[in-house]
């Protein structure tokens, strides 16, 4: 599932295609720490365990929101696109450590370029 440059894209529209995806792509979607969190929590974590590939590219992200991916993260996505964000060195540790302490898989690619 994918979207680019969607400024409206709604939470519910994402959580219902998540169960068939393998990857989800949000780029330049003005995504907040908020709406992030909210999908990142919504549905639960079962909607995310096809997930493979999160894509956040260039959305309006910074530290605040990396709590809520750390979950996913740790579920078993296994490459997070986070490039043209202001996650910073915070945002960065509170991954590393979901990376360290994920059960499945694992983290194999993660991109956080400003």
């Amino acid at each position: 599932f994918g979207r680019r440059n969607d400024p409206d894209i709604e939470v519910p529209v994402v959580l219902r295609s998540l169960r068939d995806a393998e990857a989800l792509r949000l780029v330049r979607c003005s995504i907040t720490d908020r709406w992030l969190a909210q999908l990142c929590h919504g549905g639960g974590a079962s909607k995310w365990n096809g997930v493979r590939l999160l894509d956040l590219r260039h959305n309006l992200l910074t530290a605040s929101c990396c709590t809520a991916v750390a979950g996913v993260v740790a579920g078993g996505l296994e490459a997070l696109v986070l490039d043209g964000n202001r996650v910073g060195a915070q945002g960065l540790e509170t991954l590393c450590a979901a990376v360290r302490g994920g059960q499945r898989g694992g983290l194999r690619w993660l991109s956080v370029a400003e």
